[in-house]
């Protein structure tokens, strides 16, 4: 998510998009490896790494839309 918020501000961005593209990536993966572990792999074994890189990225997420949320209400 560090990785895509900064690309979003070097390619100049406006503060929507770079909330945008900076949450797809870091929600949008984790998702994504568990319906192809789930699904082209047939492994539920290989499910689990996806599952706990979800969580790990939701709860990352919800960090970042509160400290937007926080700086929005600052004026910053």
């Amino acid at each position: 998510m560090l990785v895509a918020f900064g690309l979003s501000k070097l390619a100049k961005l406006n503060s929507k998009q770079q909330v945008a593209i900076t949450l797809e990536c870091g929600l949008q993966n984790g998702t994504l490896a568990i319906m192809i572990a789930s699904t082209f792999l047939n492994n539920q074994q290989m499910v689990l790494p996806g599952a706990i890189y979800s969580i790990f990225m939701f709860i990352t997420g919800g960090l970042f839309l509160w400290f937007l949320t926080l700086k929005k209400r600052a004026g910053v």
